[in-house]
């Protein structure tokens, strides 16, 4: 399985650098996770973090995402940093939005860059 996350973390600031993420680690969790917000059952070793200008922008609009698994369910958490939480003037695109595409066809080109 193949996954994709696009983070629309608009901060109003022209980019420097911003990060490359090609693949999330998905680890095993750790115990019984428990779906309330909070990390204590979480590793968070293999986080993949995502910004638009770590030069500038990394204390004030960034993103830590994370997956694991268990026999049943497949967990994803966003820990986000954002002077403006939640600021969608209007519309998603372009505000403050995670977009996150599973890819599970076992036919489809291992090579792709781009969703199917």
């Amino acid at each position: 399985m193949l996954i994709y996350l696009l983070a629309g973390l608009n901060s109003g600031v022209q980019a420097a650098t911003p990060t490359e993420n090609l693949r999330l680690s998905v680890l095993p969790a750790p115990g019984p996770v428990t779906v309330d917000g909070h990390t204590s059952d979480w590793d968070l070793s293999g986080g993949l973090f995502a910004c638009s200008g770590v030069e500038t922008l990394r204390d004030k609009v960034a993103l830590w995402f994370h997956a694991m698994y268990d026999a049943k369910n497949l967990y994803v958490l966003a820990r986000f940093t954002d002077e403006t939480p939640l600021n969608n003037p209007g519309s998603t695109a372009g505000g403050d939005t995670v977009d996150l595409q599973l890819g599970a066809d076992a036919k489809a080109d291992p090579k792709r860059t781009t969703p199917v």
